[in-house]
C-alpha cells in the first residue's frame, strides 16, 4: 500500500466514526413529541385526554413546559402523524400507553437503535474493568406455559408503567434545575421482555 492510500483509508474511517457518533447522539436525544407524551403519562391519574388549550393540565400547557420555541400545534401534528393521539375537539385523546410509533415509521427504528446502542455500551463498559458499573440485570424463568408467560408480560408492563412515571416525576424538576449546567449528560433507563420456545422444542401447530 502507498502512504496516500493508508492516509485516505484512515480519513474515511475517521469520518465514518464521527458520523456514527453523531447518529448515536441523535438516537439518544428524545424528540419533543416523545418528551410531551412522556410527561403526559406522568401527570396525576395519567388522563387519557387533555383539553387542547387553556391552563395546565392542557395539551398546550404540557407542550409549553417542554419547549417555548415550538408551537403546540406543530407537536400535536407530529403526534397525530405517528398515530399516538387524535383530536376530539376540544380535547386531545391519547391512543397509546407508551411512545411507540408504528414499526414502519423512521422514529420506531431510531428508538430501537438508540436503546440497543446504549444497552451495548453499558454492557461493554461493565466488561471493560473500568471503575463504576451500569445497571444491567435481568430475570429468567423457564418451563412456563403460554398462559404463564402472558401473566408475566402483564406484570412487566404494569411494573414498567410505575417505574417510568416515577422516573419522569423525578427527572422533570432535575432537568429544569440543570438547564444551565456546564457539561450536560444524558440518562436512559430501559426495560425489555422476551419469550420464545425452549431449545429443542417448538410451538404447537395452530
Amino acid at each position: 500500500l502507498h502512504r496516500k492510500d493508508v492516509r485516505a483509508a484512515r480519513e474515511r474511517a475517521a469520518e465514518a466514526a464521527q458520523g456514527l457518533d453523531e447518529d448515536r447522539a441523535q438516537w439518544g436525544r428524545p424528540s419533543l413529541a416523545s418528551q410531551v407524551l412522556t410527561r403526559w403519562f406522568a401527570l396525576p391519574g395519567s388522563p387519557e385526554q387533555l383539553a387542547l388549550a387553556g391552563p395546565a393540565p392542557s395539551f398546550e400547557a404540557l407542550c409549553r413546559s417542554v419547549s417555548s420555541d415550538v408551537r403546540p400545534r406543530v407537536i400535536l401534528q407530529e403526534l397525530e402523524r405517528l398515530g399516538l393521539v387524535c383530536i376530539d375537539d376540544p380535547w386531545v385523546r391519547r391512543l397509546r400507553e407508551a411512545f411507540t410509533p408504528d414499526h414502519s415509521q423512521v422514529e420506531a427504528r431510531e428508538l430501537f437503535a438508540g436503546a440497543a446502542s446504549d444497552h451495548l455500551q453499558a454492557g461493554v463498559h461493565n466488561l471493560s474493568g473500568e471503575p463504576g458499573s451500569f445497571l444491567d440485570q435481568s430475570v429468567f424463568a423457564d418451563g412456563l406455559s403460554a398462559e404463564s408467560v402472558a401473566e408475566l408480560n402483564r406484570l412487566a408492563n404494569t411494573l414498567w408503567t410505575l417505574v417510568r412515571d416515577r422516573v419522569v416525576e423525578t427527572a422533570v424538576p432535575l432537568c429544569e434545575a440543570d438547564k444551565e449546567v456546564a457539561h450536560p449528560r444524558r440518562f436512559r433507563l430501559g426495560l425489555y421482555s422476551f419469550h420464545a420456545p425452549e431449545a429443542g422444542t417448538s410451538e404447537p401447530d395452530q
